[in-house]
């Protein structure tokens, strides 16, 4: 995704936030960007509430499910969030949140990959990892 300015990550946002994203468009790139808008304008913990929430939402809205076998999935959304987090942490304050965005997507956060660094496929691909916050199993 390539914003020109502020306005067209808000107009994005909205797009997910009322499901009106083309399903084609939700990406593993589109769910960084929402995990770091959120992380940007709120708290860590009401960020994560946010994307709980609505990608859930999104998911149904969509004709997905959220199951124990598909849907979101709780140990991805929170470790990318920690990561996200540990990224913009160390980001000079006053970048703007387009700056903020293109900095988090040209990190290794973009490769889909990179979670199985820290987990196994068994324990990420758990029914108990879909449902709760499973911690790394090696890193």
């Amino acid at each position: 995704m390539n914003f020109q300015n502020d306005e067209e990550i808000e107009f994005f946002i909205m797009l997910f936030e009322t499901w009106k994203l083309p399903a084609k468009d939700w990406t593993h790139s589109a769910h960084i960007i929402v995990a770091t808008y959120y992380l940007i304008k709120n708290t860590p913990e009401v960020a994560l509430q946010k994307i709980r929430k609505n990608i859930k939402a999104y998911n149904v809205a969509n004709g997905g499910k959220n199951t124990d076998s598909e849907g979101y999935h709780e140990t991805v959304t929170v470790f990318y969030m920690q990561q996200i987090k540990s990224v913009l942490e160390k980001l000079p304050s006053d970048l703007s949140m387009k700056e903020k965005i293109e900095e988090v997507l040209s990190s290794d956060l973009i490769d889909t990959n990179l979670i199985f660094n820290f987990y196994g496929k068994e324990q990420l691909l758990s029914k108990k990892a879909r449902l709760e916050y499973v911690a790394p199993d090696h890193n």
